[in-house]
C-alpha cells in the first residue's frame, strides 16, 4: 500500500442533497487546522445532475482534495456497497465513512492526528467511527451492512485491532450507527477471528 497522501478521506454519498453535501464538505474543511490534508470521495447518481454539477465545480475550483464516483443508482437499498467502492479511492491514513448531514468539531483533524489506533472512535450518540486506511485493508473493505459503524465496532474487536477514542472531536448527526442484527453480529465475530487467524499465520 502507497503512502497515505493526506490525514482522511471522508467517504460520502450523497442522492438529491447537492447543497447538504456542499455544506457539510465546507463544515469539514472549515473545522480542520489543516483543510488540505482533507481529501474526499463523493459517490453521486447520474441522474443527479445538481450533485454531478457540484463535483465538477469542485474539481474545477480546486478548492481541495475530491474525487467523485458517478454512476447509475443501482444500489438504492445497498448503501453499503458505495462505501466499499468509495474506500478504493481513499488516499487518507484514515478513512471515515460519512454522511452528507454529519459535522465534526473545531480542530477534529489534529485530535485525530495524534490518535495511535487501528479503529477510531469519534464521540457520538451514534458511534461514529474511523478506521486506517491498513485496517480498512485487513478487513477487506468496509463494511457489508448497512449499519457501518457497528459493524466497524465489532470485527474490530474480534480481529484484536487497536481501538481508542479521539480526544477532543465530536461528531453530530452521524446517522450511520444502530445496533447490528443477532445474524450481523455473529458474522462480524468469525470475520474478524478469520481475519486475525489469518494475519497469526502470516506473521513470522
Amino acid at each position: 500500500m502507497t503512502a497515505s497522501e493526506y490525514l482522511a478521506s471522508f467517504l460520502i454519498p450523497s442522492r438529491g442533497h447537492a447543497e447538504r453535501l456542499a455544506e457539510t464538505i465546507t463544515a469539514l474543511r472549515s473545522a480542520a487546522i489543516e483543510p488540505r490534508a482533507v481529501h474526499f470521495v463523493v459517490r453521486a447518481d447520474d441522474t443527479d445532475p445538481a450533485t454531478v454539477e457540484f463535483l465538477v465545480a469542485e474539481d474545477a475550483r480546486q478548492a481541495g482534495p475530491i474525487d467523485g464516483i458517478i454512476g447509475p443508482p443501482t444500489e438504492r437499498e445497498r448503501l453499503f456497497l458505495y462505501y466499499n467502492r468509495m474506500a478504493k479511492l481513499a488516499r487518507g491514513r484514515w478513512v471515515i465513512p460519512w454522511t452528507d448531514r454529519a459535522r465534526l468539531s473545531r480542530a477534529w483533524d489534529v485530535a485525530l492526528d495524534v490518535t495511535r489506533a487501528d479503529v477510531a472512535l469519534l464521540p457520538d450518540a451514534s458511534g461514529a467511527v474511523a478506521l486506517t486506511r491498513e485496517a480498512c485493508a485487513r478487513l477487506g473493505g468496509v463494511a457489508p451492512t448497512e449499519r457501518v459503524a457497528s459493524w466497524i465496532r465489532a470485527v474490530a474487536v474480534a480481529a484484536e485491532f487497536s481501538v481508542a477514542p479521539v480526544e477532543r472531536a465530536v461528531a453530530r448527526d452521524y446517522g450511520l450507527g444502530g445496533p447490528l442484527t443477532p445474524e450481523e453480529a455473529a458474522h462480524a465475530r468469525e470475520h474478524g477471528e478469520r481475519v486475525r487467524a489469518a494475519e497469526r499465520k502470516a506473521s513470522p
